[in-house]
């Protein structure tokens, strides 16, 4: 029998005290019910970065490998810092590594992110706001931008998104961070004219599109904080975490049977 393929759970890191742990939770949740083995890895701020990940699983025997990429969009991370992790993974174990599509941004996410909401709002949200860490690629915030509107078709409800950081102009115009989410959300609870008299607007939900926590979203979870006391209902997610099992052990599949979207990286094989 076939020794089922390691599972590389990649994230971009952080400096938050809780973040690798969270990543470490993914992967150990995939390993768990008899799952592949997976071990974590990170681009920055950890010394488990994705070759060091690569060697412990080549020392342990393994030959090949494949990388999930923990990434929404097709940003800077995915298309650059990526594949060049890859490259230094097989260069230095001459292991077979293969990278799947990462979690995106299409309809298992849309479905799960609609669920979560329902969750945090007894079933009534009033609308659905995503905050992201945003790109300076205007393509990727995008991206998002379709994806809260999926979440919200998902729920009926309007669907927006926010991003924390973002190009400078946008920033000049106060279209990204704390603030602006903040003022998202308040125009997102001002009452509808056009609905029935009778039907009262749930709260506004608002979810974190981060997998492990982080200061740019406890940042904007405090600006929130402020909001229910001047009468305006909001409800925050938190960051997604072992949620996303279900989406990494997708992609690692698609990347292992060639039934990745084309031109995906899940269809690329570093060697």
């Amino acid at each position: 029998m076939t020794a089922p393929t390691p599972v590389i759970c990649l994230a971009h890191g952080s400096r938050h005290p809780l973040a690798d742990g969270v990543v470490g939770d993914i992967a150990r949740g995939l390993t768990a019910a008899g799952g592949p083995p997976a071990a974590e890895a990170f681009l920055d701020f950890s010394p488990r970065t994705p070759l060091n990940a690569a060697r412990m699983l080549a020392a342990a025997g393994h030959d090949r490998a494949v990388v999930v990429p923990l990434l929404f969009t097709s940003a800077f991370h995915m298309t650059e810092d990526v594949p060049a992790a890859v490259r230094d993974m097989v260069r230095g174990t001459g292991m077979d590594v293969r990278c799947a599509a990462g979690l995106g941004t299409g309809p298992d996410l849309a479905r799960l992110l609609a669920g979560i909401a329902r969750e945090l709002a007894a079933g009534e949200p009033g609308a659905v706001v995503l905050y992201s860490v945003g790109s300076t690629r205007p393509g990727a915030n995008a991206a998002v931008g379709r994806l809260a509107r999926a979440v919200g078709a998902e729920l009926g409800v309007a669907g927006s998104a926010v991003v924390a950081t973002g190009a400078p102009a946008a920033r000049l115009r106060g279209e990204v961070g704390p603030a602006a989410l903040v003022d998202r959300v308040r125009r997102s609870a001002a009452p509808d004219r056009s609905a029935a008299p009778d039907r009262s607007a749930g709260p506004t939900v608002v979810l974190p599109l981060f997998v492990a926590p982080g200061t740019l979203w406890e940042r904007a979870v405090e600006a929130l904080d402020a909001l229910p006391a001047a009468g305006v209902p909001v409800l925050t997610g938190a960051p997604l975490g072992t949620r996303v099992v279900p989406l990494v052990r997708e992609r690692a599949a698609a990347a292992l049977t060639g039934t990745a979207p084309t031109g995906s990286p899940g269809q690329r094989v570093a060697s």
